[in-house]
């Protein structure tokens, strides 16, 4: 088979960026058969450029996509371009499927399609997009999930969701679970965490900070808990604001609420330093209202640390019998699972003791056995 990877979709610290970068590296170490082909940005091909290169042989990297960054041209005429690229290089390419990791990037051609639909947030929640994501999910979702040979989605709850939303036949769907780096282990090192971040004892928090996080309902349930256990267990946010509005709301919020003293917000971890934060916090925080899978659960329980995560969208199925499950909406629902975690010892050392079994069922190769699987299917069909 010869298959295309909208690769563009790698780009960037979010959810959608680490699958197709980790879905890749996975599949080239797995897959040296088929011929893969990475679409990339043309401007990442100019002098003085550096971008990741997978050294498996069969993997070629090719300019295909235009960008508005270094084409101050409309967006209708960047859209426009890319679809007579696209077609042009994957005719080129002989190109049997064509994988896009981003419905956003689809494009129908000479070739088979599959697309992974994360999730259908924007369509429960118009505050949880950006405009362009909201704009491109109002307006073509329905066509892509029409047009693509096969869909791909991050969980069951999804496949569910697109099934309830959308007039698509469920054999069409494969869900698919992600993975976790190798790298997430339990790393204890209070002396590192004390002297670097100065944190002893603390809850965690990972990831941006947005609305549909739940950011505002986490500061107020820890707000409720007593005032020593909130003098002995800080609230440690890690991950930058979506933008500078919703920043200042989160700083005003922790203001109102006088958290000023209990509350510590880094913008950037680096992964190693990601990983001694969540194996030596007491537990990861993650009451969101929405996920298509969750990447900061599946992390902390690898690194063995307990989540008191939502019963909504996919977060159960990650979680498994490893953390809490709350209602994001009660916030003293989430206040009580807090106080539980930290004083019934009994019951987070039965957590702690099904992180790593849990954490165990998702790995990047199994993944990228079960998406290969996938194209291969398509392509007989």
């Amino acid at each position: 088979m010869r298959i295309a990877i909208d690769y563009i979709s790698s780009i960037g610290t979010g959810g959608v960026s680490l699958y197709t970068r980790e879905l890749v590296r996975a599949l080239s170490d797995i897959d040296k058969e088929n011929k893969y082909f990475l679409y990339c940005f043309i401007h990442d091909f100019l002098p003085g450029r550096e971008r990741e290169k997978i050294k498996s042989e069969n993997f070629k990297s090719r300019p295909a996509y235009f960008s508005r960054l270094n084409f101050p041209i409309p967006r209708g005429f960047i859209n426009f371009t890319n679809k007579i690229s696209i077609r042009t290089l994957a005719k080129l390419d002989k190109i049997d499927i064509f994988h896009f990791t981003n419905p956003l990037n689809f494009i129908r051609g000479p070739y088979k399609s599959i697309v992974t639909v994360h999730d259908l947030s924007v369509l429960h929640n118009s505050q949880w997009a950006k405009k362009i994501s909201l704009d491109f999910f109002k307006k073509n979702i329905e066509s892509v999930l029409n047009k693509a040979n096969k869909i791909l989605t991050d969980a069951e709850f999804t496949k569910k969701d697109i099934i309830d939303n959308f007039n698509i036949p469920e054999e069409k769907i494969k869900p698919i679970h992600l993975g976790v780096g190798n790298a997430f282990h339990s790393e204890i090192d209070k002396n590192y965490l004390k002297k670097k971040f100065n944190l002893e004892n603390y809850i965690l928090y990972v990831g941006e900070l947005q609305p549909r996080k739940n950011i505002a309902g986490l500061l107020e349930a820890y707000k409720r808990l007593d005032n020593n256990l909130r003098k002995n267990y800080k609230l440690v946010l890690v991950g930058r604001a979506r933008d500078e509005n919703f920043a200042k709301k989160i700083s005003d919020l922790i203001k109102k609420l006088n958290l000023g003293s209990f509350v510590k917000h880094f913008e950037y971890a680096a992964e190693s330093d990601l990983i001694k934060l969540y194996s030596n916090a007491e537990f990861l925080l993650y009451p969101s209202f929405f996920e298509g899978f969750g990447f900061p659960v599946l992390e902390s329980i690898s690194c063995g640390v307990p989540v008191i995560t939502s019963n909504t969208s996919s977060l159960p199925e990650v979680i498994g019998q490893a953390g809490i499950l709350v209602n994001p909406e009660d916030i003293n629902q989430i206040k009580s699972a807090i106080e539980k975690l930290l004083l019934d010892k009994n019951l987070y050392q039965k957590l702690k003791k099904e992180c790593l079994n849990q954490a165990s069922k998702f790995n990047w190769q199994k993944t990228a056995r079960q998406t290969l699987a996938v194209y291969g299917e398509v392509y007989k069909n």
